[in-house]
């Protein structure tokens, strides 16, 4: 299953948190239904299907793709050119942002605790082929 929480009904109990009831009603649990409720944590089989399937869909990029830091190879005119590469060299400048956001560790992960990086970057412009949880393609054709 993914790490997004759409795909989380409650709030799962912090850990360190031994005064939570819900953590304290999970951890005096058998192993059997510990387990059985951290299930009920999580959305049923069909929504989470759907979910994978969209992010499977949207983030599958094919060879041939062209995303929004790439020249558009369709435009003829001189002063479009222009301006598309204005658009590209801000599209770029976004990504760097992007970046040096992810970089910075207040805006990593919002799991207390957490010393890792869980970069953001779904908005990212520039993208490879296959799947790669980022790249903005100049459409999206399902």
């Amino acid at each position: 299953m993914l790490n997004v929480s759409s795909m989380v009904r409650r709030p799962i109990p912090k850990p360190d948190d031994k005064n939570d009831p819900a953590y304290k009603a999970l951890v005096e649990k058998s192993s059997d239904a510990q387990e059985a409720e951290i299930l009920t944590y999580l959305s049923d089989f069909t929504s989470t299907l759907k979910v994978m399937t969209t992010v499977k869909l949207l983030s599958s990029h094919a060879d041939d793709e062209h995303t929004l830091d790439e020249p558009n190879a369709m435009i003829t005119d001189k002063a479009a050119v222009a301006l598309n590469q204005q658009f590209i060299n801000r599209m770029k400048a976004m990504e760097m942002k992007f970046i040096n956001r992810n970089r910075d560790p207040k805006n990593w992960t919002r799991v207390k605790g957490k010393t890792e990086a869980l970069e953001y970057t779904l908005l990212y412009p520039s993208s490879k082929p296959g799947v790669t949880m980022r790249g903005v393609p100049y459409s999206v054709s399902i």
